[in-house]
């Protein structure tokens, strides 16, 4: 490890610890929820992001989540009021520099508000989704994962776009779900994962994916990548990584990876892009969205779909697509579970 990881590992990172403890305020919902260790909780943070919140929420209670748990960096919109409406939401608020703290706000959430149970850590524009779903539940799933002693599930993002130009883009969230189901895996590539940064890996054929749409919409050089590690087991043998939401430190990975729907591509977009970029809060400055930008700019009537996109109508469909991983002692764990709810 180089001197700059060591640092930030060992230096940086604790005091980000300090600093973010000290800078949360609590504004809303119970802080402690008694959770199973085949139940989970959703955490996640915000800014400005009433346009995803509802589909967000509803979604993930739907999914079968105990308390979603959510950190506001300063929303000016109406993000705050809306989410008073849910009990099952508590609200944190921290206005430390996003740029700064990003993944240790994580961190923090993962730290405070999970205990010997799950803990699905997603981004506000994405939807969590696991195979054969339409066999089994959410707890069942959990209960494959404890059988198996595993502590981490790999997660791969899929980026959902609308059909048409960017001026026809939906500007509301519900509009949003509802009209990007197409999406794009000519530009993606696998990987072969490098165990030292991953975990301990139980299957071999378990790889990292990045590029898509994203890449090959607007023409980067600089693949993005696709892989995460979102549903981890809050037992202290886990921790999300300090300096990267594509890494964990620890964990037993699954046999088995699970969806991502990524809600990315919105009427405002391109103003979301500027204040990102503006901000320099993401990766080297904030260069891909610099580069959604330019491509924008060269091209106002934007379309992402081609003749290769394809319609998402369900998260299996991305097995055969070789996209996401299924164990054959996976399949087996739900044929039996279904056998047995049938019978």
């Amino acid at each position: 490890m180089g001197l700059k990881k060591l640092t930030n590992r060992f230096i940086k990172a604790p005091m980000r610890k300090c600093e973010v403890e000290k800078g949360v305020k609590h504004l809303n919902g119970p802080l402690k929820v008694a959770c199973k260790p085949d139940e989970f909780v959703a955490i996640s943070f915000m800014r400005n992001a009433d346009l995803h919140l509802e589909q967000f929420v509803e979604h993930h209670l739907k999914l079968g989540a105990k308390q979603i748990f959510l950190l506001d960096n300063g929303s000016t919109d109406g993000s705050l009021a809306l989410l008073r409406k849910y009990d099952e939401v508590t609200l944190f608020q921290c206005l430390l520099p996003y740029k700064d703290f990003k993944y240790e706000f994580r961190r923090f959430l993962f730290r405070r508000c999970a205990l010997n149970c799950w803990a699905l850590l997603v981004d506000i524009d994405e939807r969590f989704c696991y195979p054969y779903s339409e066999r089994i539940g959410m707890s069942s799933f959990l209960q494959y994962l404890n059988r198996h002693n595993y502590s981490a599930v790999m997660g791969q993002m899929l980026d959902l776009f609308p059909a048409g130009p960017v001026t026809s883009w939906p500007t509301n969230g519900r509009d949003l779900v509802q009209q990007s189901f197409w999406y794009e895996l000519d530009s993606v590539q696998r990987f072969k994962l490098k165990r030292r940064r991953h975990g301990k890996v139980t299957n071999p054929p378990l790889f990292t994916i990045s590029g898509g749409i994203r890449a090959s919409g607007f023409k980067m050089d600089n693949r993005p990548n696709l892989t995460k590690y979102p549903l981890l087991f809050a037992d202290g043998t886990v921790q999300p990584s300090e300096s990267s939401s594509h890494r964990i430190r620890g964990g037993r990975v699954a046999d088995t990876t699970c969806l991502l729907q990524h809600y990315k591509f919105h009427r405002d977009f391109e103003n979301q892009c500027r204040e990102i970029v503006k901000e320099k809060s993401y990766f080297k400055d904030s260069l891909e969205y610099q580069q959604y930008l330019k491509v924008l700019k060269e091209e106002e009537s934007l379309v992402l779909k081609t003749g290769d996109s394809k319609r998402f109508r369900h998260v299996n469909q991305l097995i055969d697509d070789n996209f996401l991983v299924v164990s054959e002692a996976f399949r087996k764990y739900v044929h039996a579970a279904s056998c047995k709810k049938a019978g």
